[in-house]
């Protein structure tokens, strides 16, 4: 079975600075589902169980929350560090494929899936399943990597890095597999699986000047990834270029002007 370093950006250390950046955006995101006491929620893809205790806050008393993943590792962590939580109760995490789930038909009220089709082999077979488990609702929420900003970044550099990157994905795909725009994709995804009432939301994060220190992190390792996965299809002088913007000796990241800007997307379906 998969760990989280199989898959791209699903590090333990990745997944704690991302979550820890978008915290405030997430919990947003996590108030417009509209979870109610008593709901049974399936967090498909869970990792390191992250989302769960917010869904927890909204399903309790009397709901809960299964975490389900791939990766022995992040249950682990999720078990451990939640143990002490005040609503560990209403929590439990298993390991699994979320292609084939060990869960009865309709046993849930809303199954979420949280920046996980990215990965999928065959999405139709992930959202069937989700489908399947579900009495209710599904989400899921996912980004796009064509609705990027970094500024003060220089324009012309950023549009030959991205555009390197979505090539070198394209033509060389990572194996597991890995979709950087997955979001433009999923509302045609959920109609195309028989959803009814489709609706897709967007969500616009931003982070700018003063940068938390999770936030610095995550953007330096999201730059990194964005560099490592397009060098194959950048010049020398361009990954040079690429790798000295972030780099710490440039000061960019407490730059008073800083601006970071990304589109990410929750998209939601009646079974």
């Amino acid at each position: 079975m998969a760990t989280s370093d199989d898959l791209q950006l699903s590090s333990l250390g990745w997944l704690l600075d991302h979550h820890e950046a978008k915290y405030f955006d997430r919990r947003r995101m996590v108030d417009d589902l509209g979870l109610k006491p008593g709901d049974a929620v399936l967090d498909l893809g869970c990792g390191p169980g992250l989302w769960a205790p917010m869904f927890a806050e909204k399903v309790a008393p009397g709901g809960r929350v299964t975490g389900f993943d791939l990766s022995r590792e992040l249950i682990g962590y999720a078990v451990s560090r939640l143990a002490d939580h005040p609503l560990h109760e209403n929590m439990n995490f298993e390991v699994g494929d979320f292609e084939a789930t060990s869960f009865d038909d309709n046993v849930f009220d809303a199954v979420f899936l949280g920046n996980c089709c990215c990965y999928a082999t065959d999405l139709s077979v992930v959202l069937g399943e989700a489908m399947r488990v579900s009495r209710g609702r599904v989400f899921s929420k996912d980004f796009d990597g064509g609705a990027v900003i970094f500024h003060p970044v220089e324009e012309h550099l950023a549009a030959k890095v991205m555009e390197a990157a979505a090539r070198a994905l394209k033509e060389n795909p990572p194996e597991p597999p890995f979709d950087n725009f997955i979001g433009q994709k999923m509302h045609g995804a959920f109609r195309s699986a028989g959803f009814q009432d489709v609706t897709t939301r967007p969500y616009v994060i931003q982070m700018t000047s003063p940068l938390r220190n999770a936030e610095k992190r995550y953007l330096t390792k999201n730059a990194t990834w964005l560099g490592t996965t397009a060098e194959p299809y950048l010049s020398e002088d361009d990954r040079k270029r690429w790798e000295a913007t972030f780099d710490p000796a440039s000061g960019i990241l407490d730059d008073e002007n800083f601006y970071f800007c990304m589109v990410e997307m929750i998209t939601a379906g009646r079974v």
